[in-house]
């Protein structure tokens, strides 16, 4: 979408997780933000707009037992090793909710910010793992399994910038683009 607006070479762009971003945010480095949540952003001085939301999955490799199974409920997990986002991405947060409702503690294998590694670890079938759907594409070499579970949690995606911030042409141009897509 940024590609076909032709926005994407005129926007310096970073990656970090969502609580990084945000702090980025508040500092003054950054004027506007993609930020994850599980709950809606209501930050004092700032300016949000949520356009997305999306399922959290499990991951498995595509030789594991879990693999034949379309759905599955958490604490089917409770016996397997995790590999997930570190702590500055919103699944930590989501993954020991989800844990917490199975009454299991997970065996969490290795933690790393980066999702192509995990993504690139289940298909080895070194563990399990737990994403955003946002996260998981057809490409990938995993299968991806729906949670059955009541009260899961979402990830949500929102844009955000400080109330005081004047945008440029380009930012105005992007915030108004990504809005556009919540409606």
């Amino acid at each position: 979408m940024l590609m076909r607006a032709d926005l994407m070479p005129l926007l310096d762009t970073f990656e970090h997780g969502s609580r990084e971003l945000l702090k980025m945010l508040e500092h003054g480095q950054l004027d506007i933000a993609l930020l994850g949540s599980l709950k809606s952003l209501d930050q004092p001085r700032l300016k949000t707009a949520e356009f997305a939301h999306y399922p959290f999955k499990v991951i498995v490799s595509k030789n594991h037992p879990l693999a034949s199974k379309a759905a599955i409920t958490f604490r089917e997990l409770k016996d397997e090793q995790f590999i997930i986002p570190s702590s500055e991405f919103f699944h930590e947060q989501a993954f020991k909710q989800m844990c917490h409702g199975a009454h299991f503690r997970p065996h969490i294998l290795f933690r790393t910010p980066d999702i192509h590694v995990i993504k690139a670890m289940v298909a080895e079938n070194l563990g399990i793992s737990f994403l955003t759907s946002l996260a998981i594409s057809p490409t990938d070499q995993v299968t991806t399994l729906n949670i059955t579970d009541n009260d899961q949690p979402h990830f949500r995606l929102s844009l955000a910038r400080r109330e005081t911030e004047l945008l440029s042409t380009n930012e105005e141009k992007l915030w108004q683009l990504l809005v556009k897509q919540e409606k």
